[in-house]
């Protein structure tokens, strides 16, 4: 596959291509293992990764993946309009007797539109910033959250959907038990262990994760740069 298709490299802390498999071609080892059956089909660049409902890839619990600077970047397909159908999520829910305590980022669609979901460990979860623009209509998106410290954003097709100054930091549950890293589906309320639901109906293609934000002039780049126009 052309290195075009993944600018850029620097601070890449993993990259899905979904060519057959969930495996991490960032060098950082965080492979995905397939748990329910994803598929695999002609897709943006190549094949893509086909989640039906059931499926999602389980990443191996590596702390480098619980990032408080980060970059979500991927191609999405999909027409589901029964709510939340998570993208990627390294977050912990830790559940007990008394209280809910929400950790980590989860990059989701809801109704059709992307969201970013920030935790810091209070009960409910501390940031939902949604966008605006549908990208359920059967077609791909190149779809991005990001945040840092001055912005989190929501971007489809290199253009700025949602943000929000000064974003509440992610902070994750020091237990092992609450700490869980998923392509597709989230880890939901429940004792130990925790279940597992909001297991998306849709394609991926070329994920990636980056250890700071993009701006805006970068994803703009990107996007082009993607599409073939640069």
């Amino acid at each position: 596959m052309s290195s075009a298709y993944n600018w850029p490299h620097e601070g890449c802390e993993g990259l899905w291509h979904f060519e057959s498999n969930g495996n991490d071609s960032s060098g950082n080892g965080h492979d995905g293992t397939d748990s329910g059956g994803v598929t695999f089909a002609f897709g943006r660049f190549g094949k893509c990764a086909v989640f039906d409902g059931t499926a999602r890839f389980a990443l191996t619990l590596i702390a480098t993946l619980f990032l408080t600077a980060f970059s979500v970047i991927l191609w999405y397909k999909g027409t589901d309009t029964s709510g939340r159908a998570i993208l990627f999520t390294a977050s912990g829910i830790k559940v007990n007797s008394s209280s809910s305590n929400f950790y980590g980022y989860d990059i989701e669609t809801s109704s059709g539109i992307v969201r970013l979901i920030l935790g810091d460990g209070s009960t409910s979860w501390a940031l939902i910033l949604a966008g605006t623009k549908v990208v359920n209509d059967g077609k791909w998106h190149l779809i991005a959250a990001t945040r840092d410290d001055s912005y989190a954003r929501i971007y489809v097709d290199g253009a700025v959907d949602a943000e929000e100054p000064n974003p509440v930091t992610p902070t994750f549950g020091s237990s092992a038990a609450y700490r869980c890293c998923s392509i597709g589906g989230a880890y939901v309320d429940g004792y130990t262990p925790l279940s597992v639901g909001y297991l998306p109906t849709c394609s991926m293609d070329e994920l990636q994760l980056l250890d700071y934000a993009l701006t805006p002039a970068q994803m703009s780049r990107l996007y082009a740069f993607q599409r073939g126009m640069l």
